[in-house]
């Protein structure tokens, strides 16, 4: 059989698959709001009308075929898709009391996973109900999904398809540091597996899944069990064939997958087009010996499996939805079209299920491809005739289409991973030239060891060591030391994050003629670092908001110390929270992180940071230093029995150390040297700041840390004269801290309490909120007001710009 030449580029659905995906993404910004509402009603409507009307003026004229006109049915397919099956519903819908427990029925559509509280799984509501204080029970489909939680178990929960479950229906809200966050996920909590029925068995196909998924991991956890010692507590090969053949990154160090993430490499991770397409020709390989048309049906088996095996994950769904079409076209004896095989995937997306396009994994996928099939081969062909013309740079051909999907790809997702992720990976066109053959190297060996796991528990223990050693490029990626060239900090918006995909696709296609675009693109990517360079900005004390937990920013122009970094047991918070607040404010870099005291609140953040922004020094007091939160901060973890390396000089608070950062003088008040002092809250370190403003009065404030009663009744006796103009109110309101003594002592202008919205532990405490209410002492909350900023003003004084002044003592 002649091989099939396929033509330059066909792909007539293109233009039809871009309106629907513009379409729906509409239909939601516009047509789905949180509550119900008259407007959002008829704004449901208004949009449904106008598709309907576009969709049949297209059909009319459906002779012409010009790609605006397609575009136009495409909008009008997606806007209509999207608004009658799910934002209308949701427009229409009354919302559930959030603060009173609810049933509902759910049916999972995803695999248990485990978290630090429990387990997880995706689900979609059937249906929820709720009893009202007026008598008829309330009951809703929204929201439409939402993940489930249930308590901690010995061994993940059953599979089973539909459940009836009593929880607590909650969604966290974005932090307010002036940059515009999404909310969480809806979430279901249920406090005890006796709230939880079967309603349903599961499906034929949710329990072949679910049972060959638990034959592969109890083999790879057989296989780590006859392995040495040291393999069984961390195996970096075993997590990482993990990550690559499920998908599942939660069993990689959680410094690897932030590295990841600021390299640009993150996609490495998804299980996605690199999977299918190895798998299949492994697959077509071993049937090397077979007719055409057996060795293309021998594809689908092995396929199906993995479809099975994974889950109906939207990047594999994508990848396994082209590949089957790849397969059918070639049995046709027609040339496969991987861009209208993208085109068709996205359409059948839209017109079935609307909702993923709001999926960032499943726009992530669909970006990158359309880079990887779409613009890759036509910017290599340009770059080829241009080079073979004479008018540009010797480009042999076989290295245009590799070049050009390193460079196109990752500029490709920048309209999605922008405003996600908040950064702009520099370094990953030259990174994925190298990573993404190697990624497939460790892929095929995870696969072939996972086949001996499967046969050979004990083979496979012996060759475990051969998949860690394939693991060490990504282990040297975190000993790299972060110096703010791999990847710039940015906060856009996606009209912003648009615009500089735009100007670096103009870059890419005219490199000799861009130099305008080049200093265009320059400026809009660093046009907020020139606020931090500004010299005549004022000084600034920033409380970020970080829910439950502390952060304190100060700022001198360029100069910046972070005092704590807040912190959950979600992942990488820093990446999340800290970085798009950081970034906002044009900070690349941080000279110094000071810990007050090692408690996940208060450290979790800068563990996180410290892997995205250059950092100079941690400081700390020595007591701190044993607890795991400082070591994973200072040291890089030891790889395959090396020696755990440090990445950050470690500066010892004592008490009446002074730390400096521009104008700002620190001292420290506590803890003392002696041990007395036990390693709790007490133990927090005690900050007084004060300005250097020459012969003028120097405002002073007060950083407590977690102290309570104990250590501020040391605090003064050692320090009876103690003045602060503005209080760091201790450990978030407790009312074990705060003491009328410090009040009294103190005599602050303001106070300052940092703390979750609603938060389980009750703080602030309403006896701490009385005493300052009786002394008439303003507070200031992030809780209430979201990030709260000082700035020192002209005469000296502190000026608060970053939220409403409330009313006294509330």
């Amino acid at each position: 059989m002649e091989p099939i030449k396929p033509p330059a580029f066909v792909a007539p659905a293109l233009p039809l698959a871009a309106g629907a995906f513009a379409g729906a993404l509409m239909a939601f910004h516009w047509t789905a709001p949180a509550v119900a509402s008259v407007a959002s009603r008829v704004e449901a409507l208004c949009w449904s009308l106008v598709a309907l009307a576009l969709l049949l003026w297209k059909l009319r004229k459906a002779a012409s075929s010009a790609p605006a006109s397609t575009l136009i049915l495409g909008l009008a397919l997606g806007l209509l898709s999207a608004t009658v099956q799910e934002s209308a519903p949701e427009a229409r819908a009354k919302w559930p009391d959030l603060q009173r427990p609810m049933a509902a029925s759910v049916e999972l559509t995803g695999p248990w996973q485990p978290g630090h509280f429990g387990w997880s799984a995706p689900a979609r509501l059937r249906q929820l109900t709720q009893s009202q204080p007026e008598g008829e029970d309330l009951a809703t489909t929204v929201p439409r999904r939402l993940i489930l939680h249930l308590p901690d178990l010995d061994s993940p929960p059953p599979v089973e398809g539909r459940l009836h479950v009593r929880g607590m229906l909650r969604r966290s809200q974005p932090p307010r540091n002036g940059v515009e966050l999404p909310p969480g996920p809806w979430r279901l909590q249920v406090k005890s597996r006796r709230l939880v029925t079967v309603e349903e068995g599961p499906g034929v196909l949710l329990s072949v899944s679910e049972s060959l998924r638990s034959r592969v991991t109890d083999a790879w956890q057989t296989a780590l069990t006859h392995g040495s010692p040291s393999a069984q507590n961390s195996s970096h090969g075993l997590a990482l064939t993990r990550a690559l053949i499920l998908g599942d990154t939660t069993q990689l160090p959680p410094s690897w997958r932030r590295v990841l993430r600021r390299t640009g490499l993150a996609h490495l991770t998804a299980v996605s087009g690199l999977h299918v397409g190895l798998l299949m020709i492994l697959t077509l390989a071993a049937g090397a010996w077979l007719p055409r048309l057996p060795q293309l049906l021998l594809c689908l088996p092995p396929l199906t499996l993995y479809l099975l095996l994974v889950g109906p994950r939207p990047s594999l769904l994508r990848a396994a939805s082209m590949g089957l079409l790849a397969v059918a076209a070639l049995l046709l004896k027609r040339p496969p079209g991987a861009a209208q095989a993208l085109s068709l995937f996205v359409l059948a997306v839209v017109l079935i299920h609307p909702a993923l396009v709001l999926d960032l994994g499943f726009r992530l996928s669909v970006f990158a491809t359309a880079g990887l099939v779409i613009l890759a081969p036509l910017y290599a062909r340009a770059w080829i005739s241009e080079s073979a013309a004479g008018e540009g740079d010797s480009l042999h051909p076989r290295w245009g289409r590799p070049l050009a999907a390193a460079i196109l790809t990752p500029i490709a997702t920048w309209p999605v991973a922008l405003p996600a992720f908040h950064l702009l990976p520099i370094a990953a066109p030259i990174l994925n030239l190298a990573f993404v053959p190697w990624t497939g190297v460790c892929l095929v060996a995870g696969l072939l060891w996972t086949g001996l796991a499967l046969l050979s528990p004990t083979l496979a223990a012996l060759t475990l060591p051969i998949l860690d050693l394939l693991t060490l490029p990504f282990a040297f990626l975190t000993r790299v030391p972060v110096t703010g060239f791999d990847a710039l900090p940015l906060v856009a918006g996606p009209l912003t994050a648009s615009l500089y995909t735009v100007v670096a696709l103009l870059i890419a296609r005219f490199p000799r003629r861009s130099a305008p675009a080049v200093l265009g693109l320059v400026l809009l990517c660093l046009q907020p670092q020139a606020s931090a360079l500004d010299s005549q900005r004022p000084l600034e004390l920033i409380f970020l908001d970080v829910g439950q937990g502390d952060a304190i920013l100060l700022r001198d122009g360029d100069r910046t110390m972070l005092i704590d970094g807040g912190g959950s047991f979600s992942a990488d918070f820093g990446g999340r929270v800290l970085l798009p607040a950081l970034a906002a404010r044009g900070l690349r870099r941080l000279d110094t992180l000071v810990l007050t005291h090692p408690d996940r609140d208060h450290c979790g953040g800068l563990i996180d940071i410290a892997d995205y922004l250059p950092v100079r020094r941690v400081a700390s007091a020595p007591r701190h230093l044993p607890s795991s939160c400082l070591q994973r901060l200072l040291f890089v973890p030891a790889a395959l029995g090396g020696s755990p390396s440090q990445r950050l000089a470690f500066k010892p608070l004592f008490p009446d150390t002074e730390l400096n950062v521009g104008r700002f003088r620190l001292w420290v008040l506590h803890p003392p040297v002696t041990t007395n002092i036990p390693r709790d809250n007490n133990a927090s370190v005690v900050l007084l700041v004060t300005v250097n403003l020459g012969d003028a009065d120097q405002p002073t404030f007060l950083l407590t840390g977690d102290v309570e009663a104990t250590a501020e009744a040391h605090l003064l006796r050692r320090y009876p004269h103690l003045q602060a103009n503005i209080l760091h109110i201790p450990h978030h309101g407790s009312k074990t801290s705060t003491t009328p003594g410090l009040l009294n002592t103190l005599q602050p202008r303001w106070a300052l309490l940092s703390a979750g919205p609603s938060n389980p532990y009750g703080h602030p405490h309403h006896q701490t909120l009385r005493r300052l209410k009786e002394r008439e002492i303003p507070l200031l909350r992030t809780d209430r007001d979201g990030a709260i900023t000082f700035q020192l003003g002209k005469r000296g004084t502190w000026i608060e710009v970053g939220s409403p002044l409330p009313r006294g003592g509330e």
